[in-house]
C-alpha cells in the first residue's frame, strides 16, 4: 500500500546514516515530500548541502519550538 505524507521531520543523525543520505535517496526515488531536518548542532556546511538536496528547512534543536516547526511546514 502506497502512502503519501504532507511533510516529514527527521533528526540529522540517524541510526544507519544521516538525513542527507536519506533525503538524497528520497529525491532519487522521485519522492517530493517536504522534509524538515532537526540537529543538535548548527553546521552551516551541512545546512547548505541539505538545502541543495531539497530539504524544506533545517532547524537546530536549541531553537526548535512548535511554532518554528509550524512555520517551516507552511
Amino acid at each position: 500500500m502506497e502512502r503519501e505524507f504532507d511533510c516529514a521531520v527527521f533528526d540529522h543523525n540517524l541510526p544507519d546514516g544521516d538525513s542527507l543520505e536519506l533525503v538524497s535517496a528520497m529525491r532519487a526515488a522521485g519522492l517530493t515530500t517536504p522534509v524538515v531536518v532537526l540537529t543538535g548542532t548548527g553546521d552551516e556546511v551541512v545546512a547548505v548541502e541539505l538545502m541543495k538536496a531539497g530539504v524544506a528547512d533545517y532547524k537546530t534543536k536549541r531553537r526548535f519550538t512548535p511554532e518554528s516547526l509550524a512555520q517551516s511546514i507552511r
